[in-house]
């Protein structure tokens, strides 16, 4: 509505009696109960505005909808305050629209908030353009809302006044019961019980229990939602075990178990299962549970499980079918990843597979989406350092190695402590060993992750040129997490030509850590060990590995040290091999 130039003046003073202009007021010990209605005009439609307050004078009567404009400010209010509050708290705007509305400064600003309440999509508030005169209004944003009269023909002369303003109200009145069906009635008989002193008191009473039992229940449904996202998210990047326990303890609560839930907790049972070592890896069993779940509806379509299908075809033992087994899961990884494109581990299976191969370009591309998917995951990382590494880019692996390491991941302290051997720094090396050997002393930290995985390195002085039967992994050349899949006969794998040492146990494990710290202090200069002997005397129970490990470290001491070291590093390796 358009604020002439004096506003005070026109609100303080010179407002016109409403016994005059047959305009009806809202008694302020009443307040409005109908649907309420701002009415934004410019002052040389005023006449016009007044006919329109005619038209619609039963309906406020009824108290169905409740007026309001300009001309009922109070003497002494705050004109702008007053209209741009009232048009905020409107459940429906009027704009009368004419080339004076469309040429008011004020009427413009009005349109402006009008429309930007409409476009907000949880403001409920309707806005009406009505062609009081020819006009361009086609072009402007209020032309998007339902224009009246019904055609959009604007008022032409002074005979077609009540016809013109009958098909507005009567438009109005059904907006306006649209409107109070939709979002009014309950609301006002429960705002007025509320207000009732005496009524009111039960009511509150009933709605806090229901507001507290709908706070419950959220909270439970937020809950069990919450833990499913975690387990999915889990299951998805490889981490079976704390998948399962997610999704397992989801699937168990009745208000909230379905057989999705319960399917995605099997599905990371089967998960844990492949996880198993060569000799206790039931693969029939497997092979049954995902045969299973596939043949479930949209088990087809369930990206985890042909991933868990291609790992099985990659367990295939017999060199005759492996050629055809590894074809077979490398179109099952396809189609999982066709399926889910951010399906972390089958990134990671078909980066294994490069690596089987030292196709680094390629496994790092897979990696990379790996990583991408599950940032978090420490052994996607741990993959892409090996791999980093192999292609040159030792300060990216380096990256790899403590992002790994920093999530939890046992062996990329040790890789990474034999990284930083070829750079010299040993007792940086040694901070990262000594993490690893403490982390292992802990009875928890080995079970978590992928730490219970057996690890393998390479044992380049071993006698033996060949891998035992079971052991071969494509995982690493120099060393690495087990792998799920083996190298294909007849293609070049670093895997093939070096013996490799797979550690189990933790008590193995953590013989070889403290062994590789000692060898770190010893070549730092720090005591203890004060001489060779004891830096090759392992002072934990190694088991049947014993010599292995020794062996193991005395040929990455003579890969990894750098000239300057050399001959401590090959006097630390003398002695490595004679304790054994």
């Amino acid at each position: 509505m358009e604020i002439p130039a004096d506003p005070g003046r026109q609100h303080a003073g010179t407002v016109p009696d409403r016994a005059q202009t047959g305009e009806r007021t809202v008694s302020a010990a009443q307040p409005p109960r109908g649907v309420r209605v701002f009415v934004s005009y410019a002052h040389e439609d005023d006449a016009l505005r007044l006919e329109l307050h005619k038209h619609l004078d039963d309906l406020a009567s009824s108290g169905e909808m409740v007026l309001w404009d300009d001309r009922q400010i109070p003497p002494g209010a705050n004109w702008e305050e007053e209209i741009f509050s009232r048009l905020g708290a409107a459940d429906m705007i009027l704009l009368l629209v004419s080339a004076d509305f469309l040429a008011s400064a004020f009427c413009k600003e009005e349109t402006r908030r009008a429309i930007a309440r409409r476009d907000d999509a949880g403001d409920p508030v309707i806005v009406v353009p009505v062609i009081l005169r020819d006009c361009r209004w086609e072009h402007l944003p209020f032309a998007r809302s339902q224009v009246l009269p019904p055609g959009a023909t604007p008022l032409r002369n002074e005979r077609d006044k009540d016809a013109y303003f009958k098909a507005v109200a009567d438009a109005l009145a059904e907006e306006i019961k649209r409107f109070d069906q939709v979002n009014k009635p309950w609301v006002r008989r429960i705002g007025q019980r509320l207000r009732d002193p005496t009524g009111g008191r039960h009511l509150r009473f009933v709605l806090a229990l229901l507001v507290l039992l709908a706070v419950s229940v959220g909270a439970a449904l937020w809950w069990g939602k919450a833990q499913m996202s975690a387990g999915v998210a889990a299951l998805r990047d490889g981490s079976y075990a704390a998948a399962h326990q997610a999704l397992a303890a989801e699937c168990q609560r009745a208000w909230w178990g379905s057989a999705r839930v319960c399917a995605a907790a099997e599905t990371a049972k089967l998960g844990m299962l492949l996880e198993a070592p060569p000799e206790q890896l039931d693969v029939e069993a497997v092979g049954r549970g995902v045969g299973e779940l596939r043949a479930r509806p949209g088990g087809e379509q369930n990206a985890t499980l042909l991933l868990f299908a291609a790992q099985l075809k990659l367990r295939e033992s017999d060199p005759q079918r492996r050629g055809a087994a590894i074809a077979e899961a490398l179109r099952l990884l396809e189609q999982a990843i066709a399926l889910d494109p951010e399906l972390a581990e089958a990134h990671y299976v078909l980066a294994d597979l490069s690596l089987a191969r030292a196709d680094y370009a390629t496994a790092l591309s897979a990696l990379d989406k790996a990583v991408a998917s599950a940032p978090d995951a420490p052994h996607y990382r741990n993959a892409r350092a090996y791999a980093r590494w192999q292609s040159g880019d030792v300060r990216g692996a380096e990256a790899d190695y403590r992002q790994s390491a920093d999530g939890g991941a046992l062996l990329s302290h040790l890789e990474l402590a034999e990284l930083l051997w070829r750079d010299g720094r040993f007792a940086a090396a040694a901070d990262q060993q000594q993490a690893a050997y403490a982390a292992l002393r802990d009875d928890k930290v080995p079970r978590r992750g992928r730490n219970h995985l057996p690890w393998i390195f390479a044992n380049e002085l071993a006698k033996q040129a060949e891998t035992p039967p079971g052991e071969a992994s494509t995982a690493k050349a120099s060393s690495g997490e087990a792998s799920k899949a083996e190298a294909p006969p007849g293609e070049a794998s670093t895997a093939q030509t070096r013996r490799l040492l797979v550690l189990r146990l933790v008590a193995e494990k953590r013989c070889y850590a403290q062994l590789a710290w000692q060898a770190s202090r010893w070549l730092a200069g720090q005591t203890p060990p004060a001489t060779v002997e004891e830096a090759a005397t392992p002072a934990n129970d190694c088991g049947a590995h014993r010599s292995e490990i020794q062996t193991t470290l005395a040929g990455a001491l003579q890969r990894a040290t750098p000239p300057a070291a050399q001959a401590r590093a090959a006097a630390l390796a003398a002695a490595l091999q004679a304790g054994q």
